[in-house]
């Protein structure tokens, strides 16, 4: 299974990024609240589904502090699981947005 976090600023390509990703067969969700994010994906990976093979979440960087912080844990479990889990952070100049 391969997992893409897909964040960053408004306006940073998020939403292009993913369909993107659609178009390379990945199956994208988003706007997924962080704290929902470990439960969501517990669902999934036990999902027989071939579907959810290549998965790209987006998750918008406001979140929560305390929620994102518990990233990091979430990566190392995946991984630890033999889950393939990236993060892509978009950014934009002010002045281009």
């Amino acid at each position: 299974m391969r997992i893409l976090i897909v964040s960053g600023l408004s306006g940073s390509g998020k939403s292009v990024a993913l369909n993107m990703l659609e178009d390379l067969d990945f199956y994208c969700i988003d706007n997924v609240p962080v704290s929902l994010l470990g439960s969501m994906l517990s669902q999934l990976i036990e999902s027989t589904d071939m579907a959810y093979e290549k998965l790209a979440l987006g998750i918008d960087a406001r979140n929560k502090e305390a929620d994102l912080n518990a990233l990091p844990e979430l990566f190392y479990s995946l991984r630890k699981n033999n889950i393939s889990a990236d993060v892509i952070y978009l950014h934009a100049d002010t002045d281009v947005l």
